[in-house]
């Protein structure tokens, strides 16, 4: 089998493979409610993007549920979703704002 023809088998084969997948997001893909926790993340509930504002633990809390509730699981030696040196520093930051 020459280079060229095995090359166009593998692509062949990873195409099929990529379009299945695409079909299976497809169907389990609410495109309302992706809109709906956009929004949400974006509201005025929550804020801003200001990492030391207390309001971000609303936005961080609803991103794990949301990750749990999607089979997600925390990465090798971590106990939730969130990363100790984003706590330190949020703390850090709070600390700096109430002097």
């Amino acid at each position: 089998m020459t280079k060229s023809t095995l090359t166009l088998c593998i692509l062949l084969a990873t195409g099929s493979i990529v379009f299945a997948q695409r079909q299976e997001i497809e169907k389990s893909f609410d495109g309302k409610a992706a809109v709906a926790e956009f929004t949400y993340l974006a509201s005025d509930e929550l804020m801003g993007r200001d990492p030391a504002r207390p309001e971000m633990k609303l936005a961080y809390t609803f991103i794990a549920t949301q990750l749990e509730n999607a089979g997600a699981k925390p990465l090798l030696g971590q106990m939730d979703f969130t990363k100790t040196f984003l706590s330190g520093y949020l703390h850090h930051r709070s600390q700096v704002q109430s002097k």
